[in-house]
């Protein structure tokens, strides 16, 4: 992090616990950046501060945002990641592959037991076969410090 003022500019070094990475189809198409670019400035700079934010913490179960894993035997695997932004519940579909590392599957909506879209867990499932079969690229997300 770096702050900065007329005169002088201070480095404020971090350790990052976490890396975020995005899957992407095999065609090179980033369903999670083209969620994001779907979505408000507001809720670009709130998804961008979560993980800002979640980066720095040790254990993920005190991760802002962090919900739950996802019901069912097949999706036990997957969890939710919830910021708001606009006067929705975004959530960010999610799955661990390896130690401290993150990988964001499918970016939806939720309220009320309806997920937008309405296929966001099953496209998920698929998603999380082909990061545990090897056969998924992961982009890994750069994330801004100084928003």
């Amino acid at each position: 992090m770096i702050i900065q003022n007329q005169k002088i500019v201070i480095d404020f070094p971090f350790e990052e616990k976490w890396a975020f990475f995005d899957f992407v189809e095999a065609s090179g198409e980033n369903p999670i950046e083209d969620w994001l670019n779907a979505q408000t400035f507001g809720a670009k700079l709130s998804f961008q501060k979560l993980l800002k934010q979640n980066v720095k913490v040790d254990n993920h179960l005190e991760w802002g945002g962090y919900r739950h894993k996802m019901k069912g035997k097949a999706n036990r695997r997957i969890f939710e990641l919830e910021f708001s932004a606009d006067k929705r519940a975004n959530r960010v579909l999610c799955c661990f592959d390896g130690p401290k590392k993150t990988v964001l599957l499918c970016g939806c909506f939720h309220k009320d037991g309806n997920w937008t879209p309405s296929n966001a867990v099953d496209l998920a499932a698929i998603r999380l076969k082909r990061v545990e079969n090897g056969t998924a690229k992961l982009v890994r997300r750069k994330i801004r410090y100084d928003l």
